[in-house]
């Protein structure tokens, strides 16, 4: 994705409190630095956390 290496994925629980959480998340490497991006949520609000996720994604960027 415009250069820059990552990975990505995401994956579901049940939290202590019995509530199914979902986690999308990246790890980037911009310019020799490592970055997360990460967005917790409710597993029923699975679609929304995806798009959040993408949009935060979207803008990651080296700055000098």
């Amino acid at each position: 994705m415009g250069g820059r290496r990552y990975a990505h994925g995401g994956f579901t629980w049940v939290d202590d409190q019995g509530r199914e959480r979902f986690v999308r998340n990246a790890a980037l490497l911009v310019d020799g630095r490592h970055h997360l991006v990460l967005v917790i949520g409710p597993e029923s609000r699975r679609e929304e956390m995806e798009k959040r996720h993408a949009q935060v994604f979207s803008t990651c960027r080296a700055t000098p």
